[in-house]
């Protein structure tokens, strides 16, 4: 059975074990107020990692969806990323701990030029944030485009997690990690036609975020 199609991710299943075993420890001991209080952290933790089902109403083939719930922050225009002397959006988009963190593939692709970094979870505005936190890089392509992403955590949970048996090839929407929170760094090619504006919130799979031209 795949483990990604529970209504829990499975970046969850330790901590949630963890605060489980406190809350049943509480319980058996009759520690009132603490029984309360650990019931509490454990149905946060649970709702943080809720995994639910998506559906698009904006599939296509030439389409971008969104790979992460959360808000828009910024959209700037860059001349060149990495090694890439083309021009791209760069898309930003910030999730907190409530948002849905499974990541998903935001068209039918690959994965490749795959990188993850381990380091800390330093909170979103900390001047070190760039330089220490934990980030995976990825290329995401098909037959005739590209892009690239960047996910950097903030007040994670847990670390990024991925799942590398999808990096050969998915479809779009499919489950390809977790983020408990941060930002992800999209950047698309300007021959896209781009459909959000900063300040909006959006949902993986279910937000269109371009068009490929």
């Amino acid at each position: 059975m795949n483990k990604e199609t529970f209504i829990i991710s499975s970046a969850g299943f330790k901590i949630i074990s963890f605060f489980l075993a406190i809350f049943v420890v509480f319980t058996v001991f009759d520690f009132d107020v603490l029984q309360f209080i650990s019931f509490i952290f454990l149905a946060l933790v649970i709702y943080s990692f809720r995994n639910p089902e998506r559906e698009s109403s904006t599939y296509d083939v030439n389409s971008i969806t969104s790979m992460v719930d959360g808000e828009v922050i910024a959209i700037d225009e860059v001349e060149s990323y990495a090694d890439n002397n083309t021009a791209f959006y760069k898309v930003v988009i910030k999730s907190s701990p409530l948002d849905v963190g499974v990541l998903r593939f935001p068209f039918d692709a690959k994965i490749k030029n795959f990188k993850k970094v381990n380091g800390l979870f330093l909170r979103y505005n900390s001047s070190l944030r760039d330089d220490l936190n934990e980030y995976m890089t990825l290329e995401i392509s098909d037959d005739n485009n590209s892009i690239f992403v960047e996910h950097k955590v903030s007040c994670s949970l847990v670390p990024i997690s991925y799942d590398e048996l999808s990096f050969s090839g998915s479809k779009q929407g499919t489950r390809y990690g977790y983020m408990s929170s941060g930002t992800t760094t999209m950047y698309i090619p300007k021959n896209s036609r781009l459909s959000l504006n900063i300040g909006e919130n959006v949902k993986a799979y279910e937000t269109l975020i371009a068009y490929v031209n």
